[in-house]
């Protein structure tokens, strides 16, 4: 198609701006991004844009590459158009024109022709679109020196309010980490520039996404800053972060203390390290090696730290700490502390390493909160036996080594009905209690004692070399349960009918449970009341 000349432009032109159709008005310049409306454009009817950066940002995420599309045939054919879903309205469908007028009013026009929510009369002006693209001034220190207007549309600080803070700030703490490496990487490599994904707070103390784009000019005396181009990014990232949001909040919800950054070279010393550290460690770290020191589970970090300097790959775990050098003045070691360490490779254009960022938190009452909650999760209330499905998930265990032997023993107290008719519910919690301690007391160490419910319990014995050490077992628990024992103030002679199931051939837990309740219902009767 041949290009259009100014007179077929004009017609063109002439005729969107005489359609009474709801139409929304931008200027565009020859890079395609939005520019003031000239005074001399005869606004009708249309609806002029302000804020917004391109026509990409009048349009649904999914219609940005069809405005790239068609932009990019206005520039050659002078006059392209192309159906497309307003921003605000996505349901509804719109065309969007644009037209070369340079030759008439020095700039491209673009046209949102069959909006919906459009309001008429010359001059009018739609509340403005929040803009994808803002550029950040800052200095070595990461102090922000200045940034456009882009940057108060999108996050709503005023102008100037954080001029002389530090970025940091504004990045959300579990960012951190990137953001610091990111930053020392850049403004040590003149000219050069580096990407990074950061959240950063709205004045509203929401949060936002964005891909941020630094590049050192501090050593152009013209510039002398770092230039940060801010793409708002938060479209792409809100189904990963609806992933991440609950264990977002737990974090921000055990988090503590604040989280202490190291920085490492190459040569595994340290390279930067702030005071928060030393107070989380309560020891001074001196690089890599030190800090694997003071780690009780050193070979994890080892293999994080080399993997991050060797291969610039990130890593997250967490590790227990020995207590500072305070703790090796008493008799026994102080129990350690535990430490959530973000590793963060510092990776060159050419893909090799020059070091790493570590951020460390304390983390211990949020374990120690975890392994509660694990420990009520897995054991009975009342006996402090296993729950069901915990004992038959470590009975599941068991079988992966039943070449080994695995050996189960069912056990159902005898008249239980009748203590807690005759003695009370709370006699017959105490009796209860008083087998599990029994079962515990007598099993072997390996050995997993659970309560199945009411007053039948399961004991789990791997590495049961055989049956007759099976049937050994059970005589033993069978005569300790039966040891005389005072519930509620008057003597009372338990007495219990134990099922036994042992294998070394392959099966489930389930079957294995059943084989041994089988048993002890075929010993049942066999038994005295």
């Amino acid at each position: 198609m041949e290009r259009l000349q100014p007179a077929a432009l004009d017609s063109v032109l002439d005729t969107l701006l005489a359609d009474p159709a709801p139409a929304r008005m931008v200027a565009i310049a020859e890079n395609g991004t939005f520019t003031p409306l000239p005074p001399g454009v005869p606004v009708t009817t249309q609806v002029v844009v302000s804020g917004g950066t391109t026509a990409m940002d009048m349009v649904v995420t999914d219609d940005r590459v069809t405005i790239i599309d068609t932009w990019t045939r206005a520039r050659t054919n002078g006059h392209a158009m192309a159906a497309v879903h307003p921003v605000d309205d996505p349901e509804h469908e719109a065309h969007i024109h644009f037209v070369d007028a340079t030759h008439r009013f020095g700039v491209y026009l673009g046209l949102l022709v069959g909006t919906r929510t459009s309001s008429g009369g010359q001059g009018a002006t739609l509340e403005a679109l929040r803009p994808k693209v803002t550029v950040v001034r800052k200095d070595e220190l990461a102090m922000i020196l200045g940034y456009d207007d882009a940057f108060t549309a999108i996050l709503g600080w005023a102008e100037g309010e954080l001029v002389g803070r530090r970025s940091l700030e504004l990045v959300h703490p579990e960012d951190h980490a990137r953001a610091i490496a990111n930053y020392v990487d850049l403004v040590t490599r003149p000219g050069q520039a580096r990407r990074v994904r950061l959240r950063h707070q709205h004045r509203d103390g929401s949060w936002r996404w964005f891909e941020v784009t630094n590049t050192n000019l501090l050593h152009l005396p013209e510039h002398g800053y770092v230039s940060a181009e801010m793409v708002d990014i938060s479209d792409e990232m809100d189904a990963v972060e609806a992933l991440r949001a609950g264990e977002l909040l737990l974090r921000r919800l055990t988090e503590a203390l604040p989280v202490g950054v190291l920085q490492i070279g190459a040569d595994r010393a340290a390279v930067y390290l702030n005071s928060r550290l030393t107070d989380i460690l309560e020891r001074t770290v001196t690089g890599a090696d030190s800090l694997l020191g003071a780690a009780r589970e050193a070979e994890p970090l080892a293999r994080a730290l080399g993997q991050a300097l060797v291969q610039g790959q990130d890593a997250d775990l967490e590790v227990e700490v020995d207590p500072g050098p305070a703790g090796a003045d008493h008799d026994h070691p102080l129990p350690g502390r535990r430490v959530q360490i973000s590793i963060r490779a510092l990776v060159q254009e050419d893909g090799s390493t020059h070091g790493a960022i570590l951020c460390i938190s304390d983390v211990t009452d949020a374990a120690q909160l975890r392994e509660q909650l694990a420990h009520k999760a897995a054991h009975d209330a009342l006996t402090g036996c296993l729950t069901r499905g915990a004992v038959v998930e470590q009975l599941a265990a068991a079988l992966e080594d039943v070449e080994a032997g695995v050996g189960v023993l069912f056990i159902d107290l005898d008249r239980f009905k009748a203590v807690n008719d005759d003695l009370g519910h709370a006699a017959g919690d105490a009796l209860l209690q008083h087998v599990a301690q029994v079962l515990r007391a007598e099993s072997r160490e390996i050995d997993h004692v659970g309560r199945l419910g009411g007053d039948e319990f399961l004991v789990v014995m791997p590495r049961l070399a055989s049956q007759e050490t099976a049937a050994t077992i059970a005589e033993r628990l069978a005569l300790a349960i039966s040891r005389p024992v005072e519930l509620a103030g008057r003597p009372h002679v338990p007495g219990a009918t134990i099922g036994m199931a042992w294998t070394t051939t392959p099966t489930d837990a389930e079957t294995l449970i059943a084989e041994a309740d089988a048993s002890m219902y075929r010993a049942k009767p066999s038994r005295t009341a």
